[in-house]
């Protein structure tokens, strides 16, 4: 008999709703469970409760991590002001087969901008997911690199750095294929700024995505090291200032 039972959904929803705020403002790597947490807001169950739990103690023991901004680029070339990753996973939800699209984006070596969100259609392949994913991440650059021109008077085209052959094609060619003449024509801005230069999608392996912590949960080895990489860590000591 299944011990799990409804419990009160004001209490689920003031955890959710601080573990919100630490999501969206300092602690990126925890906005893929944040997420998850919210389909559950209006009637969350024991194991939802004892899962926001469990996010609250991972906090409370990394509560001296932070956002540390090192000056130094992120980029897999170590060259550009403002770079960008994007991912996603496939169909992740069981209930209604729709993918978790993610990106992450730094400025300085540390991140400035980042987003774990469901996306609103359901996916028919991991490329469509990917590239809907890549959409997302675009307008989202179009948005930043306006606001580093207007703040340091430079114009930067960010390299954005995605895992998907598939969807990396359909961008660089311009070209659908039958497989991807479905895909609402909304989503082709990406194709539109790469071809203009604005942003520059590039390649970059799986195990160098670091939007891949946005989009599905990791084994904890892999978790830290992704952590570790989108420049969250312990300031003191490094001369370096935390957010």
């Amino acid at each position: 008999m299944s011990t799990d039972r409804e419990v009160d959904s004001a209490i689920y929803q003031a955890i959710v709703g601080s573990l919100m705020y630490a999501a969206t403002s300092t602690r990126p790597e925890i906005a893929y469970s944040v997420a998850a947490l919210c389909r559950y807001n209006a009637k969350p169950y024991t194991t939802h409760l004892m899962a926001a739990k469990r996010v609250l103690r991972y906090l409370k023991g990394t509560s001296d991590v932070g956002l540390v901004f090192s000056g130094k680029s992120k980029s897999i070339e170590n060259t550009d002001v403002l770079v960008g990753y994007t991912d996603s996973d496939f169909a992740g939800d069981r209930a209604d087969r729709k993918s978790q699209g993610g990106f992450i984006f730094h400025a300085y070596g540390g991140p400035i901008d980042w987003q774990s969100k469901k996306q609103l259609l359901v996916a028919t392949s991991t490329t469509e997911a990917e590239y809907v994913a890549c959409s997302e991440a675009t307008r989202k650059a179009r948005c930043l690199i306006q606001l580093h021109k207007d703040v340091t008077g430079e114009l930067v085209s960010p390299p954005i750095y995605c895992d998907s052959n598939g969807a990396l094609k359909n961008i660089w060619s311009g070209v659908s294929s039958a497989k991807t003449k479905h895909i609402d024509i909304r989503f082709h801005d990406s194709r539109e700024l790469h071809a203009e230069g604005i942003v520059k999608f590039a390649y970059v392996s799986t195990d160098e995505n670091l939007a891949d912590i946005m989009t599905k949960p990791l084994a904890p080895e892999r978790h830290q090291r992704l952590v570790e990489g989108m420049g969250l860590g312990r300031a003191e000591g490094m001369g370096l200032r935390k957010c």
